[in-house]
């Protein structure tokens, strides 16, 4: 504080006549250096655990930002892997379409069930078949195929289902309506 009188009466009021002895000056300057010394001696003390704090804050913050990243990379995979199997079932209902569509005729009471060969044997399709009523008498009618290929994925069970509509088996006629 008598420092900071003699800066203020001499800087502030710009007073140009202090008064001070020496020996005052010299035990008040070492009066505030001990204290500094003081100061730096208790700050040492004090702040001695520190940096070991500091070190197990980064690490907790570290190790919660890597699980975090970590659980988004898993699952970025699992829906990697969901997609992927959507994408093979869509590809295989698909040439199992394909295939009923080139015959442009199915039974109304056609179904089936099978496992598709290696290397998709994971997969399984069924095919159901009905009748849909036409309106106008125009002979064949049309046939609703529904298409479901399942598969297994995890715990749970998977699928996908395509519905198209195929003429009906014309009817022979015989030689005598002819």
């Amino acid at each position: 504080m008598w420092l900071k009188k003699i800066q203020s009466n001499d800087f502030m009021n710009k007073q140009k006549n202090i008064n001070v002895s020496p020996s005052i000056l010299r035990n008040k300057i070492s009066g505030v250096l001990g204290a500094m010394r003081s100061f730096i001696r208790w700050n040492k003390i004090s702040h001695r655990g520190m940096l070991l704090l500091e070190a197990i804050f980064a690490i907790v913050i570290l190790v919660t930002t890597l699980s975090v990243i970590i659980e988004s990379l898993v699952s970025a995979l699992r829906a990697t892997v969901i997609t992927a199997d959507y994408s093979k079932a869509l590809v295989l209902a698909d040439q199992v379409m394909a295939g009923l569509m080139r015959q442009r005729f199915i039974d109304a009471t056609f179904q089936e069930e099978a496992d598709f060969s290696a290397p998709d044997e994971q997969f399984h399709y069924e095919i159901k078949t009905q009748k849909m009523p036409v309106e106008d008498n125009a002979g064949a009618g049309l046939n609703e195929v529904q298409l479901t290929v399942s598969w297994k994925s995890g715990s749970k069970e998977q699928n996908i289902s395509l519905v198209t509509w195929l003429a009906d088996v014309p009817e022979k006629k015989s030689p005598s309506e002819n």
